[in-house]
């Protein structure tokens, strides 16, 4: 550093260049100069800086200095820290203090001390000094000058870019950019740009954030866009049109003029002349929204710059529209002032933005009216541009710079883009089109907002501007208003509804609020009255008129008092002031007035108004003289209402209501009249009277009278008197019925006065008058009818009643002596005990009846004949027929006598009472009267009447008086009882035997008969004719060897001998003429000989009909052995007969099978049903009805059979028709049969299920129309709503396919086809150049795993016949393939496998490679490519090279490829180099190789049965996917010799047919070999036995061989083989399992212990049948109930709750072993035990230690080894122990004895628990849940863990959400996940709960937890917070956020005034205060917002909006009210 006084040196020179030196002086100063003038290269101020290096490539360093002064006191001096900011300006003082001077002052202080003389202090300094190195490099001026203003060094930037020669205008943009826009910066910057057209477009494209500048910047544009401008860029040089002085002075006429000079614009004055256009229409919209502000003022303050750049961008009428939406009305009215051009032709769009609730006033000034000459003026405001033309606005210039026109026309053209309809509203717009907007907007305000008062001032502003047409929607807009305002209507009314109203409708909705009210006149004034005013002024007075008496008419229906405040009204200003203006006068007129009131009072419905019908008649004027006519006739009328009212206040008076309008009616009508009367006088009977009753009955007789008098003048005075009489005799009182004695003519002999000595004109009065004779009979009569009709038996007072009216006729005509006597028949009826109402003796048709009763229910009553004989006397049966002519010496008997005779008689016979019957038939025989043929017949045909006779002569009447029909039989009888008697009489005594000598002799020669007619004679049904003539022959030829029939033992010896017969008809139709000869010899005692001289045919149905519907217990004892008998025959009889028909139809039936076996017997029905014989379907049909196979099932039957293939057997049954392969054309027709669709869908559920079941897998895939069909009908079981499970395929398309594929598809298997598993290896064998462009526009429907979309698609299609066609040609010629060179082949197949592998681009190389379709296709393709090179080549051409295709082939087989492809590759090699080499020798030589390894290898086998398998797999595969290569009978005829071959090894062969069982079909032959081997792999250790073929084919070998194998066994081990071969054998139902699994348990039992072997036997199987299990534990149980149990719960199932059932029941359970308390835990059945006694030896068991425990019972159980045990069993965990067993309990919702059993190992006292404490405290401990579930049922993942805000928690299923904790949720909050079957929960309540007793205890520091729990409890249980809240969280929040979570949960609720109010659940306080919020409808809250309709509006959609603390969201307008679209 050098530090030189004085001027600066120059210290150090070195070179920079040839030309330059670097010069350092003694000020630190560094310069760069110039050799030849030392000018500073570096710029005028020098780099600071000292050391230099020398210059190198253009730079050098350079060491600068810094250096900063401190200064600082003494004290800061002795601690060394320098006080910083006291730098000294000098480094040294002054030179004034010379250093002699500080010297003697120093020595003078010394001296003298003098203080005068203490030197100054000097300050301490610390010079600080920081060097830098800097490096300076050489650089271009360029990069120099970016240097600078990238450090925004301008002023030095600018004096480089001057001193280079540098564009400076980047300097002035940088500073314009870097700096905000402000009126200095264009000044500063932006106008010293001097790029013109850049200053323009900031101008263009920047703004200000203020109004001001912003202005200026668009101005500064202008003015760079001026007229001079312009012109002077179109000038060359400086010759200019026009300078800048003179472009002020120019006119717009003078621009135009120069313009037009020039011939075209440049491209630059073009440009300029754009902006100037843009920069104008900014300018505009800025002085829009300068006055949408409010001024230069508003604006300065309001600008948002923002806003003003997407608004002077905007579409004016876009803008406007935005305005409107937002309802600023005063922004719209600036846009048309300023902008009417633009805007005007699209006002009535724009206004129609306006929103419907925002009030039309506030703009209507915008809306459209017609002046005063009828010219449309759309809006009605000045326009005021914002400024003059401009020039460039000229056409001249728009025409030279191509500026349309008319571009602001089309601004508003996307309106009628979107909303069409607002096309009319286009220019021009006229009156009629004005309308229309009118109208329509008032409806959109209506409809879209509900604002009544909005619309209404919408068209009343209309009406104001002139516009017509609007007086209709203005008077259903008043309507409305008044509906919904005033008449507090129903909010949901619309414009709409109101128009659809009548005026009838909408008069009685204003009125109905106020109807009955004292209000209704007033409110009938202010609404109703100014409607029919606007109805008159629309439709005339007439209408009004009209309007009103309908009104009033339907008013007075059910309100007269309404219609009688209208007249009140009316007649004060029309009667009382009848000159006065009538202008307020509801009814204007007097005519009007008293028609309106006849119709009302006439209309009324209502009784009890009659005062309101009064004073409406007051209100009406009396008549005058001088009237009109019409008035005259009104006054009449008048006077007639008056008479029914009177009339109708009579009616009241007695309690008879009818309307007015009913007497009207009825005036005329005497029969309505007369029933009005009798309605009168029965209502009044019914009355209490206080007075006299004589007295009430004269008042009422008068009041009938009057009524006749003044309206009913059609009655005659007589029927007045006869319905009162009747009301007399019927009004239940003895008094009033000797009344109406008076008015009764007693007899003839009594005169009457006569209908003609009564003055018509005066009728008497009082009981004057009497009625005549016979209309007093008739009145009498029909009186005491109605009393006996209403009595409840004989003695009831009403037939008292009843006779007191019949006594007041003296005489006895003959209609009451028919009541007297049905009253004494009654008694009789009574009598005899028999309930009978009155009414039911008269009402019954046939008296015979009430006989036949008396009989039925009086056991004795037959015997009083003559009793009887009286009743049917008085029931009148005397009358019934025609008297019976009598013999002359017989006895007279009445035509009742004779029917009651013949019911006495039958009854009794059935009484057995033959005498007493006898005698009464001998009395109708001496009678001759004709019907008692029959009881005589009934007598004479009675075994034990015993009178022959007798018989004989009943006999003989009855042939005299029978039909012709029963003669023939009579006869028959008769010849029956003549023989009987001559018997009777060939004996002295007793009952003579014509019974043979045994039974055995008649069955030995009846065999012999009957197989005589069974060699000789054809044999019918039993009941014909052929049948009784063999019986008939057999009874002759077998005599009298009938004998001892009626000895019981000899029925089971019979018996015995019939079973011993061979079965034919006639030997069972022998046998059930034995057994009815049986039963009717010991049930009919007195038929002596009787039997065997009836028709075998006749005794057996007679017999067989008795027999059929009673059970054999019904019968006596003797009889039954007989009557099982017939029944047994009977039913092989049946059986027989259908067997025979059966073997008539040829179809092989086992008929004997047939008889016995049930399902031999259904299948055998089924199959005769598959058959297209119709006679053999309906034979199928016949049988089906009596063996109950349903209909349904015969025609599923048939339908299965037509639609799979035919070839199939379908049952053991051979029909004929099931042999042969039926057409499916035949199939196809047959189905068609509408009866089959019929029955199939009855049952359209179990149709489809059986169809997609059963018949879907045997259709064959290639028969397209029997699938057709198949998808027809389950598409028709799916229109009858059956559930299908068709996949992804609808059934429609299925439909549909099918019908394309039937015609144009050949061999493609459909079904396979869509599965989507391979389709195109499905499609490629059908693809043929006839269908392929069919299956290509099909493709889109066939499903496809493989492809993307999950369907084919077309290019896949004609991808795949490429390939075909490439490859095998298109099979119309040989080998199309050679026509083309081998060169172009490969070139060609290369392609397709680029294309190929692209198009697969997105697969993996396995899966290009594996076995999906790509992958095959892909390999095949590369052989191809590979073979046709090798071809090209001549490699394959030598003979040897063969080999080697085959070594290839057969790898490709034994590796499982496809055969197909293995079958392609040898077709193409084939065609190079012939060979023989096909896919089946490939197949059988891998085979054999493969099989022969198996039997020479020495190592495992395992690798080659994997081999075998794999190649029997794509065997399988290929024959599924209908390949012809290979079958599968081929491959087994390989396999087969080799399963049966003893070289391989046992295990082998098994697994050889296991492999086959598993890929192939086993015939019987091969499954019983592979139990064979099965078989002899088990016994091979242990026993010397060798099992063979026979053993194991048969449920006997099978048998005999186990029987063998257990009495060898002897050890334990040998016992559980035998166990394991009952495993293998347990699957075949022919083998007896139950009975060999309880043998070998026995033999467990005594070789392993007894019962523990048993049970330690079957611990561990899982395969033992659940009969065994429960046979073995009854036979265990019977032993020891221990045991029992252990078994039980050892096997599970149903075995074990059967066993711990039991064990409940028991009385005395024993003592358990640890075993069974193991396992009782183990198998989680605790909670079934505790109501047990040693239930508390358990409890004790789990804390006790556990050695005795079985371990290897266990083991077994577990499946575990012993050192696992103690661990699973938790043997060394006591605790844990009696958790799992308390869960348990818990789990069984035994709660209080979890908790006893959790408390009691808690180290408690017992007598200190509870069992509240218990459930308390293991609710506690089960917060932590274990929610596994049984095994084999659920798992945890099918489970959610559900919490609720309501703090509940449960563990649901996800398929039913059932909670598997129980009935009752479990109280919580937060939870864990689930892990390990447990998760945690939350209980604030315990946690505040322990805080607070905390608190209570004295500990201190609790406050802080307390108030957070606390906080945290509200949320949770009081405000219903989400219940994952935590303590933590709670914690972390804000003391705001606690309150709004706690206030969060309020309610919206909304009373029946319009009040509106925010609730919290809590308290209900009102959250918006103290006083609600009126307001209707409500939305529901979201975002802390609802939504609320005005109180006075209809509709929901002027809405408020609220946060939930009740303040407005949206601001405040006119009040609360936020108005919102």
């Amino acid at each position: 550093m050098y530090i030189i006084d004085g001027p600066p040196l120059l210290v150090d020179v070195k070179w920079w260049s040839d030309e330059c030196l670097i010069l350092v002086n003694t000020a630190g100063e560094v310069t760069v100069a110039d050799v030849s003038n030392l000018e500073n290269m570096l710029g005028s101020t020098p780099e600071r800086g000292h050391a230099i290096t020398a210059a190198h490539n253009g730079q050098f360093f350079m060491l600068e200095c810094d250096t900063t002064v401190f200064s600082y006191s003494r004290l800061s001096s002795l601690s060394g820290e320098p006080v910083a900011g006291e730098e000294e300006e000098g480094e040294e003082e002054g030179l004034g203090l010379s250093q002699t001077y500080m010297v003697l002052r120093h020595m003078l202080y010394s001296l003298t001390e003098n203080e005068n003389f203490r030197p100054p202090v000097v300050k301490g300094r610390r010079k600080v000094i920081k060097y830098s190195l800097l490096c300076l490099k050489s650089v271009t001026p360029q990069e120099c000058y970016e240097r600078k203003m990238s450090k925004e060094e301008y002023g030095e930037a600018l004096v480089l870019a001057k001193q280079y020669d540098l564009d400076c205008d980047l300097v002035y943009q940088r500073q314009w950019y870097n700096n905000p826009v402000t009126i200095a910066t264009i000044q500063d910057y932006l106008s010293k740009v001097s790029k013109e057209e850049w200053v323009i477009q900031e101008c263009m494209n920047r703004v200000a954030r203020d109004y001001e500048t912003t202005r200026e910047l668009l101005q500064y544009g202008l003015v760079k866009t001026s007229f001079r401008e312009v012109m002077e860029c179109g000038s060359e040089g400086s010759d200019s049109h026009c300078d800048e002085e003179k472009e002020g002075e120019l006119s717009l006429e003078a621009m135009e003029a120069e313009l037009t000079k020039c011939e075209r614009f440049t491209a630059q004055q073009t440009k300029l002349c754009h902006y100037r256009h843009i920069l104008l229409s900014y300018m505009d919209s800025l002085l829009t929204y300068e006055a949408i502000l409010g001024g230069p003022i508003a604006a300065d303050e309001h600008f948002d710059d923002e806003f003003f750049v997407n608004f002077r961008s905007k579409n004016l009428v876009q803008a406007t529209i935005e305005y409107a939406q937002e309802g600023n009305g005063r922004a719209v009215e600036i846009l048309f002032t300023h902008h009417s051009q633009v805007i005007l032709p699209h006002s009535l769009p724009v206004l129609s933005n306006f929103p419907e609730t925002t009030s039309v006033k506030s703009y209507k000034s915008l809306l459209p009216y017609i002046d005063g000459d009828g010219g449309v003026v759309l809006v009605g405001l000045e326009q005021e541009p914002h400024r003059v033309q401009d020039w460039s606005e000229l056409p001249v210039v728009r025409q030279h710079c191509l500026i349309p026109m008319d571009a602001h026309l089309n601004l508003g053209k996307f309106l009628y883009e979107e909303t069409p309809a607002w096309k009319k509203y286009q220019a021009p717009v006229t009156s009629d089109v004005i309308t229309t907007w009118y109208q329509e907007r008032a409806r959109e305000i209506e409809q879209y907002s509900g604002l009544v008062d909005n619309a209404l001032a919408l068209v009343e502003l209309g009406i104001d501007n002139g516009i017509k047409g609007l007086d209709l929607i203005h008077h259903h807009l008043k309507t409305l208003y008044t509906l919904v305002y005033q008449c507090n209507c129903n909010s949901t009314v619309t414009l709409s509804q109101v128009e659809s109203m009548s005026d009838l409708e909408k008069l009685h909705r204003m009125t109905k609020e106020a109807r009955g009210s004292p209000t209704f006149i007033t409110a009938f004034v202010q609404m109703a009255v100014p409607f029919l005013s606007r109805v008159e002024g629309m439709e005339g007075g007439k209408a009004r008129r009209q309007l009103l008496e309908q009104y009033m008419v339907s008013l007075a229906k059910d309100d007269l008092v309404s219609c009688q405040a209208i007249f009140q009204q009316s007649v004060k200003k029309v009667v009382s002031q009848p000159q006065a203006p009538q202008g307020k006068a509801i009814i204007r007129d007097v005519g009007d007035m008293m028609s309106l009131a006849l119709k009302c009072v006439y209309s009324c419905e209502r009784c009890e108004q009659l005062d309101a019908a009064d004073r409406i008649l007051e209100c009406l004027p009396m008549g005058t003289t001088g009237l009109s006519e019409e008035l005259h006739v009104l006054h009449k009328d008048i006077d007639k209402l008056e008479d029914h009212l009177s009339a109708m206040e009579i009616l009241n008076l007695y309690g008879t209501q009818k309307p007015i309008s009913h007497i009207r009616n009825i005036q005329d009508s005497p029969a309505e009249a007369k029933q009005l009367m009798v309605r009168l006088t029965r209502g009044a009977s019914r009355q209490p009277s206080s007075g006299s009753q004589e007295t009430f009955w004269r008042n009422l007789l008068q009041h009938l009278l009057t009524l006749r008098g003044r309206v009913f003048t059609c009655v005659e005075p007589s029927t007045c008197y006869q319905v009162f009489t009747e009301s007399l005799l019927c009004s239940g009182q003895e008094a009033n019925i000797q009344l109406a004695s008076q008015l009764l003519t007693s007899s003839l002999q009594t005169p009457s006065r006569s209908e003609s000595q009564i003055s018509k004109a005066t009728p008497p009065s009082g009981f004057s008058y009497q009625l005549p004779y016979d209309k007093s009979v008739e009145l009498v009569v029909y009186a005491a009818r109605e009393y006996f009709n209403s009595a409840a038996n004989y003695r009831d007072r009403d037939m008292s009643l009843a006779k007191s009216c019949l006594a007041l006729i003296k005489d006895c005509p003959a209609a009451i002596q028919s009541e007297l006597n049905l009253f004494s028949s009654l008694e009789i009826v009574e009598g005899f005990g028999l309930g009978l109402l009155p009414l039911q003796v008269r009402l019954c048709e046939n008296k015979l009846d009430i006989i036949k009763r008396v009989l039925k229910e009086c056991p004795d009553a037959y015997k009083q004949s003559e009793k009887l004989f009286r009743l049917a006397h008085l029931l009148g049966l005397d009358g019934v027929e025609t008297p019976v002519a009598m013999p002359a010496a017989g006895i007279p008997m009445t035509p009742g006598q004779g029917h009651t005779s013949i019911l006495i008689a039958n009854t009794a016979i059935e009484k057995e009472d033959f005498r007493f019957a006898h005698k009464l038939c001998s009395q109708l025989m001496s009678a001759q009267f004709p019907p008692a043929w029959e009881v005589c017949r009934k007598l004479a045909g009675q075994g034990q009447f015993k009178e022959l006779q007798s018989k004989l002569e009943l006999t003989s009447f009855v042939l005299t008086h029978c039909p012709e029909e029963e003669l023939r039989h009579v006869l028959k009888e008769r010849g029956a009882m003549e023989v009987q008697l001559l018997s009777a009489e060939s004996h002295d005594s007793g009952r003579s035997s014509i019974i043979g000598r045994s039974v055995q002799q008649i069955v030995t020669k009846g065999t012999g008969v009957v197989q005589q007619f069974i060699r000789h004679r054809p044999l019918g049904v039993l009941g014909k004719q052929s049948d009784q003539d063999v019986i008939e022959e057999c009874l002759e030829q077998l005599g009298d060897e009938v004998e001892r029939l009626c000895n019981e033992e000899q029925v089971t010896a019979a018996d015995q001998l019939f079973s011993k017969m061979a079965v034919s008809k006639v030997s069972l139709q022998l046998a059930i003429y034995y057994a009815c000869l049986q039963i009717y010899a010991r049930t009919a005692e007195s038929s002596d000989g009787e039997p065997l001289l009836c028709p075998p045919a006749t005794l057996m149905s007679h017999v067989i009909s008795h027999v059929i519907g009673h059970s054999t217990a019904e019968w006596p004892v003797g009889v039954q052995p007989a009557v099982e008998l017939l029944q047994c025959y009977r039913t092989q009889l049946c059986d027989h007969v259908q067997a025979e028909t059966l073997l008539g139809l040829g179809t092989g039936i086992d008929v004997q099978r047939f008889t016995q076996d049930l399902d031999y017997r259904r299948e055998t029905i089924l199959s005769l049903a598959r058959t297209m014989d119709t006679n053999m379907f309906k034979t199928a049909q016949s049988l089906a009805k009596p063996h109950k196979v349903a209909e349904w099932e015969l025609y599923m039957a048939l339908t299965t059979w037509l639609l799979t293939d035919h070839r199939q057997t379908y049952s053991l049954v051979i029909i004929p028709t099931c042999v042969c392969s039926l057409p499916v054309s035949d199939a196809q027709k047959k189905l068609g049969d509408p009866r089959i669709a019929e029955v199939l869908l009855s049952n359209p559920q179990e149709t489809a299920s059986r169809l997609q079941e059963d018949t879907y897998p045997l259709i064959p895939g290639t028969k397209y129309g029997l699938l057709l069909v198949f998808y027809t009908l389950l598409q028709q079981c799916a229109e009858e709503e059956a559930e299908i499970k068709n996949g992804d395929v609808d059934l429609s398309i299925h439909v549909a396919l099918l019908k394309k594929f039937k015609s144009a598809v050949r061999g493609m298997d459909y079904k396979t086809l869509m599965t989507g598993e391979d389709s195109v290896s499905v499609l490629r064998p059908a693809l043929l150049a006839t269908n392929v462009h069919l299956i290509a526009k099909l493709a889109a429907k066939i499903p496809c795993k493989a492809c993307d979309n999950g369907f084919l698609s077309s290019e896949v299609v004609f991808r795949v016949f490429a390939e075909k066609l490439f490859m095998t040609g298109d099979g119309k010629q040989t080998e199309p393939q050679d026509k083309l060179p081998l060169s172009t082949r490969i070139e060609l197949l290369g392609r397709l496998l680029k294309l190929w592998r692209r198009a697969l681009n997105g697969a993996s190389s396995a899966e290009v490679t594996g076995s999906s379709e790509e992958g095959h296709n892909s390999i095949a393709m590369e052989m191809a490519l590979e073979h046709l090179r090798s071809v090209h080549t001549a490699a394959l051409k030598r003979p040897q090279e063969c080999s080697e295709v085959y070594a290839v082939c057969s790898k490709m087989v034994a590796s499982g490829l496809r055969l197909d492809v293995v079958g392609t590759v040898l077709d193409v090699t084939h065609k190079v180099q012939p060979h023989t080499m096909s896919v089946l020798s490939l197949v059988q030589e891998a085979l054999s190789h493969a099989l022969e390894e198996l039997r020479h290898t020495d190592s495992e086998p395992q690798d080659v049965l994997c081999k075998i398998e794999t190649v029997i797999s794509s065997v399988r595969q290929h024959e599924q996917e209908s390949g012809r290569l290979v079958s599968s009978g081929q491959v087994l005829a390989i396999i087969r010799p080799h399963c049966s071959d003893s070289s391989h090894t046992v295990d082998t062969r098994r697994a050889l047919l296991h492999i086959i069982e598993k890929h192939l079909t086993l015939s019987e032959d091969d499954l019983n070999l592979l139990i064979l081997y099965q078989t002899q792999a088990i016994l091979l250790n242990q026993f010397a036995v060798l099992a063979t073929l026979e053993h194991v084919s048969s449920a006997q070998g099978r048998t005999a061989l186990f029987t063998t194998l257990l009495r060898q066994a002897s050890t334990l081990d040998q016992l559980q083989v035998l166990e394991c071969l009952l495993e293998t054998w347990g699957e075949d139902s022919r083998f007896p399992v139950q009975e060999s699994w309880c043998e070998l348990m026995e033999a467990m039992s005594s070789v392993a212990e007894g019962a523990t072997g048993v049970i330690l036997a079957r611990a561990g199987r899982s395969h033992v049948p659940e009969e065994v299990d429960e046979a073995i534990w009854h036979k265990l149980s019977s032993g020891s109930v221990v045991d029992g149990l252990k078994y039980s719960l050892v096997a599970g199932g149903v075995v074990m709750k059967k066993s711990l059932e039991q064990l409940q029941q028991e009385s005395a359970v024993p003592i358990m072993s640890a075993d069974v308390f193991e396992l009782l835990i183990v198998k989680k059945q605790v909670s079934l035990v505790v109501s047990l006694p040693f239930y508390i030896q358990l409890s004790a068991h789990l804390q006790s230690p556990q050695e005795d425990i079985s371990t290897e019972l266990f083991t077994k159980v577990l499946s575990c080894s012993a050192s696992e045990l103690s661990e699973r069993l938790s043997l060394n965990q006591p605790a844990k122990r009696v958790r799992e067993v308390a869960q348990q309990l818990f789990d069984g919702g035994l709660k209080a004895a979890a908790g006893s059993l959790v408390l009691s190992t808690q180290q408690f006292h017992p007598n200190t628990l509870t069992v509240s404490d218990g459930v308390t405290y293991v609710n506690r401990l089960m917060r932590r849940f274990s929610y596994g579930t049984p095994p084999d049922t659920v798992i945890p993942s099918q489970c959610l863990i559900l919490v609720t805000t309501a703090g509940e928690v449960g563990v649901a299923h996800v398929n039913n959400l059932e909670n598997m904790l129980g009935s009752t949720p479990e109280r919580g909050h937060a939870i864990t996940a689930a892990h390990n079957g447990q998760f945690f929960m939350l209980e604030v309540d315990n946690a505040l709960a322990l805080v607070e007793l905390g608190i209570d205890n004295g500990i201190k520091g609790l406050d802080l937890i307390h108030h957070h729990l606390k906080t945290l409890y509200t949320l949770v249980y009081q405000c219903n917070c989400s219940s994952t809240v935590t303590l933590s969280q709670v914690e972390s929040m804000s003391d705001l956020e606690k309150l709004h979570r706690m206030t969060k949960e309020c309610l919206i609720l909304v009373t029946t005034a319009g009040e509106v109010g925010v609730a919290h659940v809590n308290n209900l306080e009102n959250m918006l205060g103290s006083t609600p919020e009126r307001g209707h409808a409500i939305t529901a809250a979201h975002n802390d917002q609802f939504f609320k309709c005005t109180p006075f509006l209809h509709r929901d959609t002027t809405i408020f909006s609220y946060s939930l603390a009740g303040e407005p969201v949206a601001g405040e307008e006119e009040g609360r009210d936020v108005f919102l679209c």
